[in-house]
């Protein structure tokens, strides 16, 4: 009887352990496959327009997004641009 509570004992342990170190040995990836679109008009008085239109090289900010889905900057999750009043990129 004995050995059979230590043998429950560190079968719950393994098992916990086993449960833990799967969990935390996950990471997150985000697909890195990118193009840009347009931000929806709402309709909610935050104006909108496509990056193209105005004076911003959207190759750089199409390079700079890759880079933020690949999560090469620590904290940083989305891209929020906003130039002349009008809502040009929201990633994340």
């Amino acid at each position: 009887m004995t050995g059979t509570k230590y043998l429950r004992k560190y079968f719950l342990v393994f098992t916990i352990c086993t449960i833990w170190l799967t969990g935390c040995s996950q990471t997150h990836t985000r697909d890195t496959n990118y193009s840009y679109k347009q931000p929806a008009n709402l309709n909610d008085s935050i104006f909108v327009d496509e990056i193209y239109k105005v004076n911003i090289d959207s190759n750089k900010i199409i390079e700079l997004t890759k880079l933020i889905l690949k999560d090469t900057f620590p904290n940083i999750h989305s891209l929020l641009i906003c130039k002349d009043n009008k809502l040009m990129r929201i990633t994340g």
